[in-house]
């Protein structure tokens, strides 16, 4: 009888630590293939600026991706390095949501997308994330608000990922604009070319139809809602790998995209 206890005890023990454990996960959204993507330890996903859906889903990646690992991870957002000590207070809840949207980065004449609802959605939701798992992630802004010292881009940003990426992470998770995270080129450089002894696992994102944010032009009020429709059907969203030698290694490919606008005009 002592036996039949102590293995009806351990049975208890055993179900509330993974109901524990389950109800200390956060929820995530639903992401197809996404085991193709937990087995790269450095990804780089370059967005359309300006839609509703990619900052989405890079934060359900990253969601998952606490969830799975153990150890620390980085995230780098392609947004202005000097909006990052405002943004460590907001992520302490030091600041509030209007001081931090206070900083001037969010009310640029040039808006390009970046500054948009749905990002700051992303940066509420990496918040959530990093309240409950403080030691599990790292947000940090990787990009230039002015380019005042004749760098190109390009390499600023590769030396600012490339900090992190020395650092004691289990994974990197970076979103830029696909620009940047081109692969295979002959002639010029992106950041992910810089980064290639890195090994990063390069996505960009497809779609038939829908709308962005973008500037099309060199005046600020060139920057505003682009419509597209190449007239396809996508059946199904999901991860697409390449097999030929392209751009990128990959695409997450939507049914369609939705502009998302800036949260400060």
């Amino acid at each position: 009888m002592k036996l039949k206890k102590i293995i009806v005890n351990l049975a208890l023990f055993f179900v509330a630590f993974s109901t524990n454990a389950n109800q200390n996960k956060i929820d995530c959204g639903g992401i197809n293939e996404l085991e193709l993507m937990n087995k790269h330890q450095f990804i780089m996903l370059g967005e359309i600026h300006g839609t509703v859906e990619v900052p989405k889903l890079f934060g359900d990646i990253v969601c998952h991706s606490v969830n799975k690992n153990n150890r620390n991870i980085a995230v780098m957002l392609e947004l202005p390095a000097s909006l990052q000590a405002s943004l460590d207070l907001y992520m302490a809840n030091d600041i509030n949501e209007d001081k931090f949207l206070a900083h001037p980065v969010w009310s640029s004449k040039w808006q390009d997308g970046r500054f948009s609802v749905a990002m700051l959605g992303l940066i509420n939701k990496l918040k959530t994330i990093k309240q409950q798992y403080p030691q599990k992630l790292d947000v940090f802004l990787v990009d230039l608000f002015k380019n005042t010292n004749n760098k190109p881009k390009s390499q600023y940003l590769a030396n600012n990922i490339s900090k992190h990426l020395l650092g004691d992470y289990q994974k990197t998770l970076v979103l830029t604009g696909n620009y940047h995270n081109r692969i295979n080129l002959q002639e010029e450089n992106s950041a992910a070319t810089i980064l290639s002894d890195f090994n990063p696992f390069s996505l960009t994102i497809k779609a038939p139809k829908g709308s962005y944010w973008a500037c099309t032009g060199p005046k600020p009020s060139d920057c505003k809602v682009n419509i597209f429709n190449n007239e396809q059907v996508v059946k199904r969203e999901g991860l697409i790998l390449f097999e030929e030698k392209k751009r990128w290694h990959g695409a997450y490919q939507f049914k369609k995209i939705t502009f998302s606008p800036p949260v400060r005009p």
